[in-house]
């Protein structure tokens, strides 16, 4: 999917008029959250080291800032002319991706800059989508081209979405304008967006190739899975809110499934989906489990509307924040229906680290926070 930034995704109107919200659930008061920092703009991505360090990828601003609770936020990277991302740690060590953005932001200025006393580290060859890893010390030394590999591979190059058994008198009307093209083949794109460690492998989901990708500590790059696309039938009322012609109703509508976090647990992985353009605007978002060994990939839940972060317990059960339904929700271990314990507006990201749950809040508006809670 091209693009994939969650700022320009809140102002996207496919269907509107028909966004459909997910049912409520029955949960728990909600916890009672610590502000950890404020100020942050497009935070889509944490990383806790430990409970005195946590990373913020400030996405649209190249801008990753660590926070230390009770201490001023500090710019631990920053680079121009690219969305920064995919942040993980294991072992001290930041894992980041970095996607080329057509335009710098207008808003030059970089949060926590004015404040910064120390040289932050930066990239100069930004023409590629690229993952990264920052020591403790402040080096930055690149993990893999993921660009490259995308350019020359294309995993789902082979995979077409849209309405794929529609007539060809039917296909003629389809509004191209408002909808793109009835069908199309997967691009080769990359976006970085999550990355998690199993022993010494890096696991990537990338939302632009709609895979799962392992990196050798070398960089070396090979896919583990192409993920499925998510699927919607074309109702009356979609098709008349999105101005698809009556003809289409009925039909199967695929579209990419755009990863957009991951997690490895007990030797697996666990990677949430979008669900293509349209689960920006209507719950097509799901929760898979992967064997990194086979690629073989299991849905543990579906109906998520715009699920972007993900993190797994102990135990086994996930907790996946939903950016449209302004919810944190709870699947069970094993997989099951989505209930909601947390009601905060647009949350992002969900980490957990001891017995606190982090997460990014009002992540497409002005002045987003990083909050924690018990869980």
């Amino acid at each position: 999917m091209r693009p994939l930034t969650l700022l320009a995704a809140a102002s996207a109107a496919v269907l509107a008029g028909t966004t459909i919200g997910i049912p409520a659930a029955h949960a728990a008061a909600d916890p009672r959250p610590t502000v950890l920092a404020t100020g942050l703009t497009s935070p889509l991505r944490v990383a806790v080291a430990n409970a005195r360090t946590i990373y913020v990828s400030q996405n649209d601003n190249g801008v990753i800032t660590k926070v230390t609770p009770g201490k001023r936020p500090v710019t631990v990277f920053k680079a121009k002319g690219v969305e920064v991302g995919a942040l993980s740690v294991s072992d001290g060590t930041l894992t980041f991706g970095t996607t080329p953005l057509s335009s710098e932001p207008s808003d030059r200025r970089k949060p926590g800059r004015k404040h910064a006393r120390h040289r932050v580290p930066t990239v100069h060859n930004t023409k590629s989508a690229a993952v990264y890893r920052l020591t403790p010390k402040g080096k930055v030394t690149k993990l893999a081209d993921i660009g490259a590999f995308e350019a020359a591979n294309n995993p789902d190059g082979s995979v077409e979405y849209g309405v794929t058994d529609l007539s060809s008198d039917c296909a003629a009307q389809w509004p191209t304008d408002s909808l793109g093209p009835v069908t199309h083949m997967g691009e080769a794109f990359s976006h970085p967006y999550g990355s998690t460690r199993i022993g010494r492998t890096t696991y990537l989901d990338d939302a632009g190739a709609n895979d799962i990708d392992a990196i050798s500590p070398s960089g070396a790059v090979h896919v583990v899975a192409v993920l499925p696309p998510s699927q919607l039938t074309i109702t009356s009322e979609l098709a008349q809110g999105a101005g698809a012609p009556d003809c289409a109703v009925g039909h199967v509508l695929y579209g990419e499934p755009v990863p957009t976090d991951i997690e490895a647990h007990d030797g697996m992985l666990y990677v949430t989906t979008l669900g293509g353009g349209l689960g920006e605007q209507l719950p097509l978002g799901a929760l898979y489990r992967i064997d990194p060994k086979t690629g073989a990939t299991t849905q543990l839940a579906g109906g998520l509307w715009a699920p972007v972060g993900l993190a797994v317990t102990k135990g086994g059960a996930a907790y996946v924040s939903s950016l449209f339904g302004n919810e944190i929700d709870k699947i069970p271990a094993g997989g099951g229906t989505a209930t909601k314990v947390v009601t905060e507006q647009m949350p992002a990201e969900v980490e957990i680290f001891g017995n606190r749950l982090y997460a990014t809040i009002g992540a497409v508006a002005p002045k987003a926070k990083l909050i924690s809670l018990r869980y």
